[in-house]
C-alpha cells in the first residue's frame, strides 16, 4: 500500500505528515521531531497536548538523548570530564533538520538529525563532534522508529537513548501488559540505588494483562523477557511495541490522566552515574567509540484486538 508525505500546518503549526493506509503520523521538526499525533482508524492515540507544549513540557513522542529521564544533580562525570545535562536529555526540544522525506509503495518515511559540532548550544552542552540521526517508517499498520549515533570525535561518546509516547486511553479501560522479570529500586528523588526488585508476586508484575488505571506507577522495568515487550490492549485493538535488544529498559507511567507511558530506554535512569558506581551492566550506558555508529529501533504496530 502506497504511502503519501507532505508539508502542512496543524493547528497553526507547521509539521510533515506521514501515511499509509489507516495510519496518519504528524512530525514537528522544530520541536524535537516530535511525533506529536498519532491516528490509527480515526482514533488519535497519540495526541497533541496544547497545554503541556505551551508550557514547555513533554508530550507527543518526544526524544529523550543522551540522558533519558533524571540525572543526579543534573551532571555526571565520563573519562574525567563533568557534563551538564537536564532532565530527559537535550534535544526534546531542539529543531532537527529534516534530510529527507518520501513516500513509496510500502509507506512513508522520513529522516532526521542534530548535529553537535563546536560553536553550537548542544555542543556546548555536550561537546562530542557528533550526529543524532532518526529515521521514521509509516506502514498501513504500523510505524518503526530508528536512531543512528555518529560519533565523529577524538574522543569516546556515552548516551542513553529513549522515546517517550504519551498514549491516550480514550476513554476506554486500557490495559497494558510488560514483559520484563524486575523494577530498579529507587530512592524517594526516583534516583536508582543499584538494588533489583524481581515482580513475581507483586503490584508491579505487568507480565499479564492489567488494568492501566488500577496502577500507580513511575517505575523503570528492566529484565527484557520476551517480545513485543509492551502492549497497550485498547477495546478493539492493540499497540505492540517490540524493540530491538538494545533498549534493556523500560519506562511505565501511569499518572491520574487521561493518558499512560510506556517508554523504551537504552539505559537506566541515571545511567552514566550508576555506570561509574559500578553498576555497569546495569545502567547499559552505550558508548560509541570514536568514528564509530550505534543505533536501534522499535516497531509501533497496530493488531486487531
Amino acid at each position: 500500500m502506497r504511502g503519501e508525505v507532505q508539508n502542512t500546518v496543524y493547528e497553526g503549526r507547521a509539521c510533515c505528515a506521514l501515511s499509509c493506509g489507516s495510519l496518519q503520523l504528524r512530525v514537528d521538526p522544530a520541536d524535537g521531531l516530535n511525533i506529536f499525533s498519532v491516528v490509527y482508524n480515526g482514533r488519535e492515540v497519540v495526541k497533541f497536548r496544547r497545554d503541556r507544549y505551551e508550557e514547555g513540557r513533554t508530550y507527543g513522542i518526544p526524544i529523550l538523548y543522551p540522558t533519558p529521564n533524571r540525572t543526579r544533580d543534573d551532571r555526571f562525570t565520563f573519562n574525567e570530564m563533568v557534563h551538564e545535562t537536564e532532565m530527559h536529555g537535550l534535544v526534546k526540544k531542539h529543531p532537527f533538520e529534516v534530510v529527507s522525506m518520501e513516500a513509496d509503495d510500502v509507506g512513508a518515511v522520513l529522516t532526521g538529525r542534530v548535529v553537535f559540532e563546536p560553536g553550537s548550544i548542544l555542543y556546548r552542552q555536550f561537546p562530542y563532534k557528533s550526529e543524532l540521526q532518526i529515521t521514521i517508517r509509516v506502514e498501513a499498520e504500523q510505524f518503526t522508529y530508528s536512531y543512528r549515533v555518529k560519533n565523529r570525535d577524538d574522543l569516546p561518546l556515552p548516551y542513553g537513548f529513549a522515546l517517550h509516547p504519551f498514549f491516550e486511553k480514550l476513554g476506554q479501560d486500557v490495559e497494558m501488559r510488560v514483559m520484563a522479570d524486575s523494577v530498579m529500586d529507587a530512592g524517594e528523588d526516583k534516583l536508582p540505588t543499584g538494588g533489583l526488585i524481581p515482580v513475581e508476586g507483586t503490584e508491579f508484575d505487568l507480565r499479564t494483562s492489567v488494568p492501566v488505571n488500577e496502577r500507580d506507577l513511575d517505575h523503570v522495568y528492566t529484565g527484557i523477557t520476551g517480545q513485543p515487550c509492551a502492549v497497550a490492549e485498547y477495546e478493539d485493538f492493540c499497540l505492540e511495541l517490540t524493540a530491538d535488544p538494545v533498549f534493556t529498559h523500560l519506562v511505565v507511567f501511569t499518572p491520574e490522566q487521561e493518558f499512560f507511558c510506556l517508554e523504551n530506554q537504552t539505559c537506566s535512569t541515571d545511567a552514566a552515574n550508576m555506570y561509574n558506581r559500578g553498576f555497569k551492566e546495569l545502567s547499559n550506558l552505550q558508548i560509541v567509540e570514536p568514528g564509530g555508529e550505534q543505533g536501534g529501533s522499535i516497531v509501533f504496530r497496530f493488531a486487531p484486538g
